[in-house]
This record gives structure tokens, C-alpha cells and sequence, in this order.
């Protein structure tokens, strides 16, 4: 062979391998500079010109622009300091870097700026094997997004003062979230949205203005090993029924989280140091001697049996003590106070026992629905909530001898049917002591009513109920039947056939209704 020959049989080699190196496994780096002297000045111009697997370095500088990433690309910055490589979005209606291609890495920026609506400082939609790490992510509507994405990694990142979250996975499996801090966020620190499979370990999780982490809308089958979660409103929630694998190395306000599935025969009391308990499909459970506070629930159970909850405060929760999907428990001798919503909430549950708890300054002290059915409320103290007790869809419940003062509402039942209500005392209930709306065939019976504006109230169609050995005094107006049939059988004064219900009523009552005496 000639030497002009070989000469020309190596250079085509060189440039075969050449192509193999950059345009398959990419090592080529382009340059931006914002202030010149690099391949480009900006990192989309940069994107135009790059291939498949190139690495994009970045050097120190403030970058405006919105970053649309289609290409297997490596963006990262020169310093690897992202305090000193800002991205900020040019048109704040979109968002700052908006990811569309798989195996994607962007590494040691801060990016900040893209506070439209639904906007975003990171958006990963539909991809898998992303790298994002080592950045700050700040003052954006949304923190890191992820749609549709699976496999991706989430690590090594600051995420804070966002309008509304700061990570945020939406119909999302099996990515990583690994030593990310996250803090001052308005709404949720890190949340997932029906996502499944998803690990998240050794977050710092705080001071985000209402939820620390939530995993919501039945998220499932995610894995939670040593994430500090403290200083929220709410620190920790999770969807009642979704099943996770959430263990106690996990914290809020530095007490445990105790997230048990299928377990039996088990007591978590004061030696625990829980901070919030989850029982799902469980049995035989004992519950007892805590203070659980600034979550989402208090205590959530769902699906689970034959328990016990004895002497727990719970407070400042969303819902203090949540019971779903729940048969044959016990409540005893709990306060539930100063709750967003509930106090104790029963849900799809019956055959429960709640006595001798004190539950006040609640959205609704006790609020028994969706097809709750003989569930017996016994002895229980409610009071300053907006509704005392509360009864939705719900048949068959025994409401006797509780003290239910000082509510907006003392008892209010909606399409319920064949409760009793006995013996019970209502006073000082601004609006109403009981008061029902299309709910028939209910026993209200020897209770006492007092200085109310409505003392009862039967309307919208509440029909066949009986009323009877009730005592009303001081209330503006002891009662008001707006539908003829609401009583089974009446008596005279009220226009309605008389018979077998008997009033002891005070003077305001006979005053009222001169012609009964």
C-alpha cells in the first residue's frame, strides 16, 4: 500500500471515530458566555446548535431567557456554584427551563422568575432519566414540576419562597427526591398528585406557609425513609386508604411518623414520640396517652377494626381525628380542638363508639357521613365549633347525653333517617340548637334547648319525625316546623293534627303559642 494511501485510510478513520464520539456518546461542550468570548451568549441559541449528548457549560452570569431543552443534553454551570450562574425567565408566563426530552441533566444554576400562572422554574413533562441537581429554585409560581415523568432524579436542590409549590409530581412513578431542602414555600413543600412509586429520602422539609409534605388524590406504593419535616402548618398528610411504605424514620416537629398497613394487634402510646399516626387495614390497635399536632390528620384510620383511641389531644390538624371506611372502635376520653376542619370525622363507618370526648374550637366539632350508620355518641362535650354535630347521609346513629353549647349549630342533621336524638343539652347555640333538613322518621326526645334564636327547626321536607319531652326556654323561637307533615303527630297551636307529642316548654314558648297550655 502506498503511503498516499494509508495516509488517507487514516484520516478516514480519524473522522469515522470522530463521529462516533460526538454525535453518539456526545462529548463535545459548547460555551456560553453572557459576556462573550464563548461558542454562544445564550443557552437556547446554545440548544439550536447542539446534538444529542453534548454537554452545555455555562459560565458565571445572569442568563434572561426561557429554556425550552428537546435534546439529550448535560446544562450545567462552569462554577458549579449556582448562586453565581442565574437562569431568569425572560417572559414570566412561561417557564424557565421547560424539559421535553429524556436524559436530560441541569446541574448548579438558580432559577427564578417565572411567577405567571401555572408557571414554573423547572417543568419536566413526559420524559425519564433525568439528572437535576445542585440548583436554587426561588421566587417562580411553581418550584420543580414533573407531568408524566418517570425515573428522573430530583437531588441536592434548594427549593424555596415559591407562590405555591415548591416540587410538585403529577401522574409521576418511580423518580427519585433525595437531600433536597425545601422551605418558605406558600402552599406545599413537596407534593404528589397520583403518583406512584416514588422514593423520597433525607429532605429537609420546612416552614413552607401550609403543607410540608402531601401525598394526595390516592398517591400510592411511594417510599419515605428520613425526611425532616417540621415548622408547617401542616407537616405530613397523606390520602386516606393509599397504601405507602412510610416508616419512622420520618419526622415532624421531631416525633415520629407512625404509618401502619395490615398490622394487628399492635399499642402506640406515650413512649412512641409519635407525631402523627396512619392505620390502614389494620386490627386491634391501641391508640392512647398522645399529643398529635400540625398535621394534616391528627389520627387517620382507614379500613381498620376493633381499636382503641383513649386519651388523645389533638390539635391545630387539619382533621384531628379522621375514621373511614371504619367498624367496631372505640373513642374515649379525647379532645380534639382548634382543627381546620374537623374535630372527629366518621366516613363510610359504623358501629363506632365515641364517648366522653371533648371537642370544641373546630370547623365542625363531630361530623358523621356518607352512609355512617350505628355509630353511638355518648357523653361527648361540644362546643364553639361553627356546627356542634354533624350528621350527612347518615341513619341509624344514636346522638344521647352529650352538652353541645356555644356552636353556631348544635345539632344539624342532612337527609339522615331513624337517628335518635335523646337527652342531650343544647345552650347558647347562636343560630340553632337542632335543627334538620330533608331528614325523616328521626326520635328527638327529652332534651333541653336553651337560648338559642331557633330552639328546633324542621324544613325542607323532614317528614314522621317525633319530638318528644323536649324542655325549651330563652331561645327567640322554641320551634318552627316550615313543612306540614315534619311530625308524625302534632299538636294543637301548630295547625297539624294533635296526639302524641308532649312539650315542656318555658313562657317564651306559651307566649308564642297561646292557644297551648
Amino acid at each position: 500500500m502506498s503511503l498516499t494511501r494509508l495516509l488517507i485510510t487514516f484520516m478516514s478513520i480519524l473522522v469515522v471515530s470522530g463521529f462516533a464520539v460526538n454525535g453518539v456518546y456526545g462529548e463535545t461542550t459548547i460555551t456560553v458566555d453572557d459576556s462573550g468570548g464563548a461558542d454562544y451568549t445564550s443557552i437556547q441559541e446554545a440548544i439550536y446548535n447542539a446534538n444529542d449528548g453534548d454537554t452545555i457549560l455555562v459560565y458565571t452570569g445572569t442568563y434572561t431567557e426561557n429554556v425550552n431543552v428537546t435534546k439529550q443534553l448535560t446544562i450545567k454551570s462552569e462554577s458549579g456554584n449556582p448562586d453565581d450562574t442565574i437562569v431568569r425567565a425572560a417572559d414570566p408566563d412561561d417557564d424557565v427551563f421547560y424539559v421535553t426530552a429524556d436524559n436530560v441533566i441541569i446541574s448548579s444554576f438558580k432559577v427564578t422568575d417565572a411567577n405567571g400562572i401555572g408557571k414554573h422554574g423547572i417543568h419536566l413533562e413526559g420524559v425519564t432519566g433525568c439528572d437535576v441537581f445542585n440548583n436554587i429554585v426561588s421566587n417562580n409560581r411553581n418550584g420543580i414540576y414533573l407531568l408524566d415523568s418517570r425515573t428522573n432524579t430530583l437531588r441536592d436542590t434548594t427549593v424555596h419562597s415559591n407562590d405555591n409549590y415548591g416540587i410538585f409530581l403529577v401522574e409521576s412513578k418511580n423518580n427519585n427526591l433525595s437531600n433536597n431542602t425545601v422551605h418558605l414555600n406558600n402552599i406545599y413543600g413537596i407534593a404528589l398528585d397520583t403518583s406512584n412509586n416514588n422514593n423520597l429520602s433525607n429532605n429537609t422539609v420546612y416552614s413552607n406557609h401550609k403543607h410540608g409534605i402531601a401525598l394526595v388524590d390516592h398517591s400510592s406504593h411511594n417510599r419515605m425513609r428520613n425526611n425532616r419535616i417540621f415548622n408547617n402548618t401542616y407537616n405530613f398528610g397523606v390520602s386516606s386508604g393509599a397504601t405507602n411504605d412510610i416508616d419512622t424514620s420520618n419526622t415532624v416537629d421531631g416525633k415520629r411518623i407512625y404509618y401502619l398497613v395490615g398490622v394487628s394487634d399492635a399499642t402506640i402510646d406515650s413512649s412512641s414520640n409519635a407525631g402523627t399516626v396512619c392505620c390502614i387495614n389494620c386490627q386491634n390497635i391501641s391508640i392512647k396517652d398522645l399529643t398529635l399536632k400540625n398535621n394534616v390528620y391528627g389520627i387517620c384510620l382507614h379500613n381498620t377494626i376493633d381499636s382503641d383511641l383513649d386519651n388523645i389531644t389533638a390539635s391545630n390538624n387539619r382533621y384531628g381525628i379522621d375514621i373511614r371506611d371504619c367498624d367496631h372502635n372505640n373513642l374515649n376520653n379525647n379532645t380534639a380542638n382548634a382543627n381546620e376542619l374537623d374535630g372527629i370525622l366518621l366516613r363510610h363507618s359504623g358501629y363506632n363508639i365515641l364517648n366522653n370526648n371533648n371537642v370544641f374550637k373546630n370547623k365542625v366539632g363531630i361530623n358523621v357521613m356518607h352512609s355512617s350508620q350505628y355509630n353511638e355518641l355518648n357523653n361527648n362535650t361540644v362546643s364553639n365549633n361553627s356546627v356542634g354535630i354533624e350528621q350527612a347521609l347518615s341513619d341509624n346513629n344514636n346522638l344521647t347525653g352529650n352538652v353541645i353549647f356555644r356552636n353556631r349549630y348544635g345539632i344539624f342533621l342532612y337527609k339522615c333517617n331513624s337517628n335518635d336524638i335523646t337527652g342531650n343539652t343544647l345552650d347558647s347555640n347562636s343560630d340553632c340548637g337542632i335543627y334538620l333538613r330533608y331528614s325523616d322518621n328521626n326520635d328527638i326526645s327529652n332534651n333541653i334547648v336553651l337560648s338559642s334564636n331557633l330552639g328546633i327547626h324542621l324544613l325542607d321536607y323532614s317528614t314522621n319525625n317525633t319530638l318528644q319531652g323536649n324542655f325549651l326556654s330563652n331561645n327567640s323561637e322554641d320551634i318552627r316546623i316550615a313543612d306540614e307533615g315534619a311530625l308524625g303527630e302534632s299538636i294543637p297551636g301548630f295547625g297539624l293534627p294533635g296526639g302524641l307529642i308532649s312539650f315542656f316548654c318555658g313562657w317564651s314558648f306559651r307566649r308564642k303559642c297561646g292557644q297551648w297550655r
